[in-house]
């Protein structure tokens, strides 16, 4: 689990904590810092197949985590990208980050888990302005381990679409009936955005299992009195099938889904405080 406020990692053991009770982490990494291995505004957590953990941070830092010989997590590497980064996940033996890079134009940006650039890839939408670009194209991603394929999905577009490594993409799907926020260019070429009172959507998760051929999306509805109040959004979750991209809403309200797999799911919420709920799925419907 990343607390980013604490700016701390934090590894439990599963199956140690009592039905409904606290668990207690079996190590804590990290801390707020600029060393190695220090975090700071840590914004996504991502494990490999191969146990490699990495740590996603907006400043563009990217902290990579590995099992011991005594089977403790360890600080493995950092590496500094020339960019700003919005989300971030590992795949097989690439990083995918997305956001802002200074060299290179696109929303996907994969980089080897050594630390060098590969490729970049994807624009959601045709301008010339940056500002623009910058502010729409902002972007939640996961990667389907086991297929090298990737979920994107913007934060502030009603849309979902999957790239395989090669910047290839796959399918492309938009949802209807969702509030947009306001977005407007001004005079001297900067972006003004603006939330309307009763509310707007704004993209919150993805998510999927290649196993199971699914991708999940959650949107949330972001209204005014929430927000003062501190209240997580209302969510709505798509389940849309991982090889087409066809779907529909599956329901609301069912907390936030961090990660899925053939296993189960690990679910949270923010109020009344922060808890994460680990769900094992019946033996009847687990994948292989």
């Amino acid at each position: 689990m990343l607390d980013g406020q604490a700016s701390d990692l934090r590894v439990f053991a599963l199956g140690t904590d009592r039905a409904g009770g606290m668990a207690t982490a079996a190590q804590i990494l990290g801390g707020a810092g600029t060393g190695p291995g220090e975090f700071q505004r840590p914004t996504a957590l991502s494990v490999g197949r191969d146990g490699l953990v990495g740590v996603f941070e907006s400043t563009g830092r990217v902290h990579l985590f590995g099992r011991s010989r005594e089977g403790e997590l360890e600080h493995r590497t950092t590496f500094q990208f020339r960019m700003d980064i919005e989300d971030g996940c590992i795949l097989g033996h690439h990083l995918v980050v997305t956001g802002l890079h200074s060299e290179h134009s696109g929303v996907v940006h994969l980089f080897s888990t050594a630390g060098e650039w590969v490729r970049s890839f994807g624009r959601f939408y045709d301008t010339d302005n940056p500002w623009v670009s910058e502010t729409i194209e902002r972007s939640l991603v996961t990667c389907l381990e086991g297929s090298d394929e990737i979920l994107v999905a913007p934060l502030f577009l009603p849309e979902a679409r999957k790239y395989d490594v090669l910047g290839n993409l796959l399918w492309w799907t938009e949802f209807d009936g969702l509030r947009p926020i306001y977005l407007a260019e001004t005079a001297d070429g900067m972006v003004g955005v603006g939330t309307p009172e009763d509310g707007y959507h704004g993209t919150i998760g993805v998510t999927g299992d290649v196993d199971g051929g699914i991708a999940i999306l959650q949107v949330g509805f972001i209204t005014r009195e929430r927000r003062e109040s501190g209240s997580d959004p209302e969510i709505s979750t798509y389940v849309l099938a991982a090889d087409t991209g066809e779907g529909a809403l599956l329901g609301r309200d069912f907390g936030r889904i961090r990660d899925i797999d053939g296993k189960g799911a690990v679910l949270s919420r923010g109020v009344p405080f922060p808890t994460l709920r680990v769900i094992t799925w019946p033996p009847s419907v687990r994948q292989p």
